[in-house]
């Protein structure tokens, strides 16, 4: 059962237990219908509330997973060329592919040789390579 049907399922018994304890202590006494119909009113607004709340909670910090569009390409370690400035973010090419980078915060002009030092989803993190030494 979900949450949802959890709380219907309680506003319904709650329901039926004032209704019935109404019944049987009333007497159809004018004061006493009053205070239980207010109390039943009450606890079913209560409990919509609950469910709406939930809800809305569930909708606000729903996390939306987006697709990687970098997949397979850009891997730490992967070397790559500028293809605009990264100022701090520009793009870089990849062999045939262009991905969106950024750097730490250093600014690097087109043409620059750059190498990722972090991946995260589709976020890439460059700098500057360091050529090899032979």
């Amino acid at each position: 059962m979900t949450k949802r049907q959890i709380y219907l399922l309680a506003e319904g018994t709650t329901f039926i237990i004032l209704l019935a304890v109404w019944y049987m202590t009333s007497g159809f006494n004018l004061t006493v219908m009053c205070l239980l119909g207010f109390a039943t009113i009450f606890c079913l607004w209560a409990v919509h509330l609950m469910v709406w709340w939930q809800d809305s909670a569930r909708d606000r910090y729903k996390v939306a997973e987006l697709p990687n569009e970098h997949e397979g390409v850009a891997a730490v370690g992967d070397q790559g060329v500028s293809a605009t400035p990264l100022h701090p973010v520009g793009k870089v090419r990849f062999g045939p592919h262009i991905v969106t980078a950024m750097t730490a915060g250093e600014l690097l002009g087109e043409g620059v040789a750059v190498e990722v030092i972090e991946r995260r989803r589709n976020k890439v993190l460059v700098r500057a390579a360091v050529p090899i030494q032979e």
